[in-house]
């Protein structure tokens, strides 16, 4: 009975995407205490600069794929023309692999025509940040190198990206997620290893370059031993026009919000302290590290999801929907308190604990992340139509994110809390009332409705049955 237990959790989806979120926090208990004990504050504020800077730019490069996959949950499901997607039921279920190739083939073209892009948000971000906190004379003379390394992955990340996708899209979210969770614990242990016989930031960002090249040549042969007929696809113009709107509508959106959240850390660089810039990067890492693994439930659900969709099954999109919304929330709540003593103890143990305003920073960061994971999970299941109509709201949330940076900047407003508020607070109050109603439309519920939904799933009662649930899940 163990064993037929493990075996199920082995070969799940959810577990094993759990599995390579729980690397998160082994970094964070791992690596960052080293990091925080055997750097100065100058070398751990440019080490949180430039993982700002490579968090954006790796939100870009695998967000695309993620703007494809719904595609490929299409083709799965055995959709001939995209264009009929949620018109009629889909009666032919087979896949359509000749579809499935092209949408694979489309999307590494779509990636190199914007790795020049990214490649030049590396550079000056890297650049403005570092000589900004720590001065241009010690850029020079210790991070001379890292735009370089940093450019180098990125275009590794771009020439290799969408395998991850395409392999979840058809089946295989299980072993995506055991390689990724391999390559990441390898990559935390290569990296304290480093830092602990007296590494510096260059030859960190060299064992992580390694380890992510070594990571995606795998998927690329789990592509060719599982799915072989999708390397030999080709551009399909079809495709690129279906996507033309989602695609331009969805970089917009991430960059304005997740995008501008990963990468505020540098955009405050000479705002802050070094101590007071390392505790608003490790908060954020922690509030955004238990929203993630949290997310888990639903992000391993997106392709079946989508797939219900495609089927025109709305009443089973909207039952499981609702259902892992609601146990990404209550996974959510239940981390916070733990986690907040978790950033406690790091901070504390590195002697990098502030002496005001520490725990008032990490509860109105997890209030405002709540709010963030709550528009997000509405945003995922609805973006499995393909229209992706929030980008205006969230590019207008991080309009006023930057403005009142500015603010700051020009009233030279080192305040732990106000830099907070002005990197959250607008991308719930521009986003929050859209998802809602947009995530009604879908579900066929009124807002009233859907409240009364997810009070009775976040309900104590309710609470009871989440081991009951979470089991269900997990074997799906």
């Amino acid at each position: 009975m163990i064993r037929n237990l493990v075996t199920k959790l082995w070969n799940s989806g959810t577990a094993t995407q759990w599995l390579s979120l729980l690397i998160k926090p082994l970094r964070l208990f791992l690596l960052t205490p080293l990091i925080l004990t055997q750097w100065n504050s100058s070398e751990v504020a440019a080490f949180y600069i430039v993982a700002s800077v490579a968090g954006f730019t790796a939100i870009v490069t695998e967000f695309l794929p993620g703007i494809l996959s719904p595609v490929f949950s299409y083709y799965y499901a055995g959709v001939r023309n995209l264009q009929e997607i949620g018109k009629e039921k889909l009666e032919n279920k087979r896949p359509n692999w000749e579809g499935f190739a092209n949408a694979f083939a489309t999307l590494r073209r779509i990636q190199v025509s914007i790795s020049f892009l990214l490649v030049t948000i590396v550079v000056v971000g890297v650049l403005v940040g570092l000589s900004r906190q720590i001065g241009w004379e010690q850029f020079q003379s210790h991070y001379i190198w890292v735009p370089l390394l940093l450019s180098l992955q990125v275009l590794f990340q771009v020439v290799m990206g969408g395998v991850g996708g395409a392999l979840k899209a058809s089946g295989n979210v299980a072993l995506v997620n055991k390689n990724g969770s391999f390559f990441a614990f390898a990559q935390v242990v290569l990296g304290s290893l480093i830092v602990s016989l007296g590494g510096d930031l260059t030859f960190l960002l060299i064992g992580q370059l390694i380890v992510d090249a070594l990571n995606r040549l795998t998927l690329r042969q789990l592509m060719k031993s599982k799915i072989p007929k999708v390397l030999n696809g080709r551009y399909d113009p079809a495709v690129a026009t279906y996507l033309k709107k989602p695609a331009f509508r969805g970089i917009i959106g991430v960059m304005s919000s997740v995008g501008l959240q990963k990468i505020s850390p540098a955009m405050v660089a000479g705002l802050l302290s070094n101590k007071s810039l390392v505790v608003f990067s490790l908060s954020l890492t922690f509030v955004t590290t238990l929203s993630t693994a949290a997310k888990a439930v639903i992000v391993s659900q997106i392709p079946r999801l989508s797939r219900l969709y495609c089927q025109k099954d709305l009443e089973k999109l909207k039952v499981v929907s609702i259902d892992r919304i609601s146990i990404t929330l209550i996974i959510y709540l239940l981390g916070v308190a733990p986690g907040v003593f978790a950033v406690y103890y790091v901070l504390s143990f590195s002697n990098k604990w502030p002496e005001h305003g520490g725990f008032s920073l990490l509860i109105l960061f997890a209030l405002f992340e709540f709010c963030r994971l709550l528009v997000s999970s509405l945003v995922m299941v609805y973006n499995v139509t393909n229209e992706r109509p929030f980008y205006l709201r969230t590019l207008v949330g991080a309009l006023i994110t930057l403005l009142g940076f500015s603010l700051l900047q020009i009233s030279n407003t080192g305040s732990l809390l106000a830099v907070a508020c002005v990197s959250a607070m607008p991308q719930v109050a521009t986003t929050l009332g859209l998802s809602v109603r947009k995530f009604c439309s879908l579900v066929r519920y009124s807002p009233s409705e859907l409240f009364f939904a997810f009070s009775e799933r976040l309900s104590v009662p309710v609470i009871n049955s989440f081991c009951r649930k979470l089991i269900s899940a997990l074997y799906r």
